[in-house]
């Protein structure tokens, strides 16, 4: 295989890490054009079976070839063409091992990483299997591939399977070793979900003592400063039947925190303006649905002139968008904080555009995000892009904080 074929078919049968992201990310994928998605289930899907097919082949030929052995010893290599320099020094490393260290879903983040196994490897096979197979197969037909599974794994292959007296494991022994294994693994499997249900009643325990104490401090509680708070303070075992000492302990502990967080961040300023986007919300939609509707459109566009609106609305769409600008005394909240404003130009129409705050706004709005977002600028761990990070910091300076 050539290696241009070699990544047209890796290009064919995998998907990109752009596809990977769009199919994980529902608003990515219900954005998504219908070619795109007819395109995946064409290259992907339709072709799954070539693939796996092509697996199982390679598997077949590169184990003749006595890749998968310890050493090299198919005949095959005897007959091998290589210069002598190109072995010396050779180290044969089986990186068929490697695969038992694979773990494709990571193991509960509150539970310690389990030692890499073939049950693991095999676990993750067997569920592949499930979600490939889930709606095709009936009950008997999962037991079936289960027993397909067993007899290619514990018996010689078709063409070694009858040749001599090769000694075969029976049914009964192989019941006999998988029966305590199995019971095993379900005793395992029902500590470990009760030990699940107890460590999610800690955390939402420990969430309620952060929201009580981040309201205390006149603090919004947001997603991204919750995260923060959980891995800055201990977690401590907080099960309703102990003593209440070392929850009023977690809760110092967490007050703690917040008090230097207070102390040596600007979390007040991004706080003032966390009220003012909720006060704009509240009164966006409070008003009228065309207030909302402007706004958008003169978001969306970046420049607005009257030539954007209907004729028999253009003088209703003005008025508006000057109330949002502030320019009158009955303007509310925009007297303070206009989210639009305006650029007069000699013999041009006016135009108007939105302030850097009313840029911040129109952000939060279209990509739906929750106003406690903004704690990412004074956030240790915050995600911000560089475009993100430079928009809220202008409307601060724009509003003074």
């Amino acid at each position: 295989m050539g290696q241009n074929e070699g990544n047209s078919d890796k290009k064919t049968f995998h998907l990109t890490e752009v596809q990977r992201s769009k199919l994980k990310d529902e608003s990515e994928l219900g954005n998504s054009p219908g070619t795109e998605l007819k395109d995946i289930r064409k290259k992907k899907v339709e072709r799954l079976p070539e693939r796996i097919d092509r697996l199982l082949a390679d598997i077949a030929v590169l184990s003749d070839a006595d890749f998968f052995a310890d050493d090299w010893n198919a005949d095959i290599w005897n007959r091998v063409q290589v210069e002598q320099e190109a072995w010396n020094g050779w180290q044969w490393d089986s990186h068929v091992e490697r695969l038992l260290d694979f773990q494709h879903h990571q193991p509960h983040e509150d539970f310690p990483e389990v030692e890499p196994s073939p049950r693991l490897f095999g676990t993750e096979l067997g569920h592949s299997m499930r979600i490939l197979f889930e709606d095709q197969l009936s009950e008997d037909g999962r037991y079936d591939l289960l027993l397909g599974f067993l007899i290619g794994l514990l018996h010689e292959g078709p063409s070694e399977r009858h040749v001599d007296d090769l000694p075969q494991p029976r049914s009964k022994q192989i019941l006999e070793n998988l029966a305590p294994r199995l019971e095993a693994w379900e005793f395992t499997d029902s500590l470990q979900q009760q030990s699940t249900r107890k460590i999610q009643e800690n955390t939402e325990m420990r969430r309620n003592i952060l929201h009580i104490c981040l309201d205390s401090a006149g603090l919004t509680i947001s997603p991204e400063l919750t995260e923060y708070l959980l891995e800055e303070t201990s977690a401590p075992s907080l099960d309703i039947d102990q003593a209440d000492q070392r929850r009023t302990r977690f809760q110092r502990e967490v007050e703690d925190v917040i008090s230097e967080l207070i102390e040596n961040s600007d979390i007040e300023k991004i706080e003032e303006l966390i009220t003012f986007i909720k006060d704009n919300f509240v009164l966006l939609h409070k008003k009228k649905d065309d207030y909302i509707e402007i706004f958008e459109h003169v978001y969306s566009v970046g420049e607005a002139t009257t030539d954007d609106f209907n004729l028999e609305n253009r003088g209703e769409a003005m008025h508006r968008i000057r109330i949002m600008a502030g320019e009158y005394d009955y303007s509310d909240l925009w007297l303070d904080t206009p989210v639009l404003e305006s650029t007069n130009r000699s013999f041009d129409k006016t135009i108007w555009h939105t302030t850097a705050f009313g840029e911040l706004l129109g952000h939060i709005h279209t990509t739906e995000k929750n106003p406690g977002w903004l704690h990412q600028k004074i956030l240790p761990q915050g995600s911000l892009s560089d475009d993100e990070n430079e928009l809220i910091q202008n409307a601060l300076v724009e509003l003074d904080l």
